[in-house]
């Protein structure tokens, strides 16, 4: 079995930032638009690693917003999850960053 880290092709840094999400899913035959907190518990110039009481699910295209220092402007970053896994009450996910 391989090391998840051995996965990863950029080195990751370790964050503590809170962010919101959102996605788009299909439920029941209807479109619905998810809004949801993570945490962004790392980071790198490739991804970022999240916790989320959200069960993410792999494949899914994800929309991050990121605080910026200055007011209440936050930056919008798409992301794929690479994986999600259930830990201890919550989820933690891989994040790829889309260009």
């Amino acid at each position: 079995m391989k090391i998840l880290s051995e996965k990863r092709y950029d080195t990751r840094t370790p964050l503590h930032q809170s962010v919101s999400f959102e996605l788009s899913t299909m439920e029941s035959g209807t479109l619905k638009n998810i809004v949801q907190q993570g945490l962004g518990v790392d980071l790198s110039p490739g991804g970022m690693g999240m916790l989320t009481q959200y069960p993410l699910k792999g494949g899914e295209v994800v929309k991050i917003f990121f605080p910026l220092t200055e007011g209440e402007t936050k930056l919008p970053v798409l992301t794929e999850v690479m994986w999600s896994t259930y830990c201890v009450g919550e989820f933690r996910a891989g994040l790829r960053f889309l260009a």
